[in-house]
This record gives C-alpha cells, structure tokens and sequence, in this order.
C-alpha cells in the first residue's frame, strides 16, 4: 500500500475503532483537537490509522490532502471493486450515499454479507464541492 501524505495526529475525545472516518469533536484539547466517530451526516475528516482509547494520540490519514493514495478502512457492506464509497452512522465506509459526498473509491472487494466489517484497500481522495 503507498502512501503519498504523512498522517496527522490527534487525541482521541472517546475509544475508537481504527480504519473508521472520524470527525472533529465538540471537545477540544489545548494543542490537539480531538476526534470522535464521524456518522452519516457529520463531516469526517479522515480515517484513523489504528484504535485508540480516551485521551490517547494517534494518526489520521486526512481528506482533502493534496493528491490521492491508498487507505484501508472497515466497510459495512458487501462492496465491489471500483465502488464509490460513503460514511455510515458507525464511522465504516458503505455504498449507500445517505446524502454524503463520495470521499474514496474502493480498489478491493470486500465478500458478502457475512464479512461485514471487513478491511478493504481504498484511493481516498479529494472531495469536490
């Protein structure tokens, strides 16, 4: 998997699941904003790299970093490859738009119903407004 942009790190506001979009919480911490689980109708900033308990550090591969490059991110539902791929209420990517900009396109299959929450390889790249 290449990557093209360095991660930038951020504290976590509660535990969360790694490979999950994440947003900017309401809570902030002095030097560091912190994260939590982007949903449906959030506006998520990127993907967190690996789980992190309260209060604990870790990196986020950001939307709208200059270019495109490959992320791997928990999916919800049986996606082919080539799927333009949205956020859910859980923070997992999925191909229902539920109202969301597109923010990667999956470069991998994730098999059916039964693998939900599988990790798939994905091009996040730019969102257009």
């Amino acid at each position: 998997m290449s990557q093209s942009e360095s991660p930038v790190k951020f504290k976590a506001a509660a535990s969360l699941t790694g490979k999950r979009a994440v947003k900017v919480s309401a809570g902030t911490y002095t030097g560091a904003a912190k994260i939590a689980v982007a949903g449906v109708t959030s506006s998520p900033i990127g993907i967190l790299q690996t789980s992190l308990a309260t209060n604990q550090f870790g990196a986020v591969r950001m939307f709208g970093a200059h270019g495109s490059y490959e992320v791997e991110v928990k999916v919800a539902t049986a996606i082919s490859f080539g799927t333009l791929l949205y956020t859910n209420s859980t923070g997992q990517m999925s191909d229902a738009t539920n109202g969301a900009s597109a923010a990667m396109v999956a470069i991998q299959a994730a098999a059916a119903t039964g693998d939900n929450g599988e990790i798939i390889e994905a091009v996040l790249f730019r969102q257009l407004t």
